[in-house]
């Protein structure tokens, strides 16, 4: 679109691997293109970015769950470098158990996609395994709605066996039960 001239200017959603997409970035800005990219924010990227703190936002979810009590907290997310946010939330998250002296047992990482389906078989896949875990931390709201449902269908109780929280204050997490 904005290379037709169609659209004043586009507002790119930038999940994914940056180096897949930072040169066609480079030529937009070049052309004189006006965009705002949404996602991880890297230092030499072209035009404006709007992002979060992935690291502090995965500590503090590391804080939560660990001042809960829990000591056995699975990670649910792809921490590769095709995910530099869930990489990023993984990191403050490790970091808030290693201040807590807890020591993140590998069996606990779960690489998953940031869709429903990921979070529920993962789920299972502890379970299936005899995976003891206390809490969740899903990379994403979606991700944590997939654990919840496949946690109820398991007859397990969120929140008093098995505590979760996503990442992203999606606006439906917010009706779910029980709610993120």
């Amino acid at each position: 679109f904005e290379d037709s001239h169609r659209a004043d200017g586009l507002i790119l959603l930038g999940y994914g691997v940056y180096d897949s997409y930072v040169e066609r970035l480079k030529s937009l800005q070049e052309d004189g293109a006006h965009f705002i990219c949404w996602g991880a924010v890297h230092n030499d990227q072209p035009g404006c970015s709007i992002g979060c703190n992935n690291e502090e936002g995965g500590y503090l979810a590391g804080q939560h769950l660990v001042g809960l009590g829990r000591k056995r907290i699975a990670f649910f997310g792809d921490v590769s470098a095709n995910s530099p946010e869930f990489s990023a939330r993984y990191r403050g998250f490790c970091r808030a158990l290693t201040e807590a002296n807890i020591v993140h047992a590998p069996e606990l990482l779960i690489a998953a996609e940031t869709i429903e389906t990921f979070g529920f078989e993962a789920v299972q896949r502890l379970q299936a395994d005899n995976i003891p875990f206390d809490a969740i931390f899903a990379a994403s709201d979606l991700i944590a709605i997939g654990a919840l449902r496949a946690l109820q269908k398991a007859g397990v109780k969120v929140g008093s066996d098995v505590s979760v929280v996503g990442f992203d204050d999606i606006q439906s997490a917010a009706y779910i039960t029980p709610s993120l």
